[in-house]
């Protein structure tokens, strides 16, 4: 599909001139142009992936059908959510005995692009069925994340102000991407409404939603001397054949090995699974005593490479631009770059209260360090002791901190900036 989709289609006498460009007039930048065209009614969703399947040669599956569509855990284990999400794919059907996966993708040519899990590498034959993008992240929502909500429509984005500068700013937004406030601190606390549960918590839950006493009999169930040494930067590499998946693995135990890719460590897969570093220990040590997985140490990363000199003077500008470079790395999931990039220019600039800031909300959003976040925040007020952002910053830190350990006490340091305050 190397040319423009919108002009195969008019060549092909499905859409007319006057309502491509109007879709073209209106697409944003992060959405596909399958998904606008259906959105804003140049063409039926059925026409357009009747089309698709012919010049692909294959079947499509229809958002209904991916709405309706129940996939078994196993099914999704097959394919990790990681690697879902990047390939925009869907696992749906699995025939073990005959090591046959069909799956349903935004762009079937791209297919290869999962023979390099070992998991499909095995398989005899992967059939590859196109659908619509947005449909297909739905899809990943209600069946990796049990998003119940996933096909509802989308209700249209709530903009207020922020009441520091008065940039517009989103409903759920973290911070003002103008002056770093924190608008919204739960982002950091890992908490999640009821409409947004996950796969561990409706199979941990009993009838009665509570996933607490399941937690707690795990707990006096999991052995501290576990049967394999496992630590957070163990990495688990499938090793066992689908056969053995399909016939050994409980419900909980597929569900974090979807999570796995090959590359990650345990405390980044429990961090996006949700489910406590203990308990995933304890399930892949437990996997690599019986030969599902094969624990590897995660290879050490290169030293992030030194910055360009700041200016002698150490303006104001240099430091905005730092600031925008480790906002960009942190968009592209490269956090510990950002960490990196921000201590040392820390350690450069003369007026560093931006980079303390940026800092603290790093370590609070991607580590939940809450000591950190309020040391950082702390040095940001000594160098800028009347910024009210940065004092608005230290107490929703603090907020966050006490209901994350149940205690109340402020240290003294605290209690002296706000008398002062």
């Amino acid at each position: 599909m190397t040319r423009n989709l919108g002009q195969r289609l008019l060549e092909e006498g499905l859409i007319t001139r006057f309502a491509l460009d109007q879709v073209r007039a209106k697409v944003g930048p992060k959405e596909e142009v399958s998904d606008a065209l259906v959105a804003h009614g140049a063409i039926q969703e059925a026409d357009l992936l009747r089309f698709l399947a012919r010049e692909l040669n294959t079947r499509f599956v229809s958002s209904d059908k991916l709405a309706a569509a129940i996939v078994p855990a196993l099914v999704l284990a097959v394919v990790p959510v990681a690697k879902a999400e990047a390939c925009c794919a869907l696992p749906i059907a699995l025939q073990a005995d005959r090591r046959v996966l069909s799956v349903v993708m935004a762009d079937p040519q791209k297919a290869h692009a999962l023979d390099e899990l070992p998991s499909v590498a095995r398989m005899q034959q992967l059939n590859a069925y196109v659908g619509l993008p947005r449909a297909i992240r739905a899809a990943i929502r209600k069946h990796y994340y049990r998003d119940s909500a996933a096909f509802a429509p989308a209700e249209p984005a709530v903009e207020t102000a922020c009441p520091s500068c008065g940039s517009p700013v989103g409903e759920d937004q973290l911070e003002c991407a103008s002056c770093g406030l924190l608008l919204n601190p739960d982002a950091c606390s890992g908490r999640r409404e009821v409409s947004e549960i996950s796969v561990v918590r409706a199979l941990m839950a009993e009838p009665g939603g509570d996933t607490g006493r399941f937690r707690n009999r795990l707990a006096e169930k999991t052995d501290p001397k576990l049967p394999v040494q496992v630590d957070a930067d163990s990495v688990p590499v499938l090793v066992a054949g689908l056969e053995e998946f399909e016939s050994r693995l409980s419900p909980f135990e597929a569900f974090l090995v979807a999570f796995s890719d090959g590359e990650s460590g345990l405390g980044q897969l429990a961090g996006a699974s949700g489910v406590a570093e203990v308990e995933v220990y304890s399930v892949f040590a437990s996997l690599a005593e019986r030969g599902f997985v094969r624990l590897r140490p995660r290879p050490s990363r290169p030293p992030a490479g030194p910055l360009d000199p700041l200016p002698s003077d150490g303006s104001p500008a240099e430091v905005a631009n730092l600031l925008q470079q480790a906002i960009a790395l942190e968009r592209k999931g490269k956090p510990e770059s950002a960490v990196a990039l921000l201590k040392q220019g820390i350690a450069r600039a003369k007026q560093p209260a931006p980079l303390y800031n940026r800092l603290a909300i790093v370590v609070l959003h991607q580590r939940r360090d809450y000591a950190e976040a309020e040391e950082l925040l702390h040095r940001a007020l000594e160098l800028e002791p009347d910024n009210g952002v940065y004092g608005a910053n230290l107490m929703k830190v603090l907020a966050l901190a006490a209901a994350h350990s149940g205690k109340k006490k402020v240290s003294e340091r605290t209690l002296r900036r706000l008398r002062r305050g």
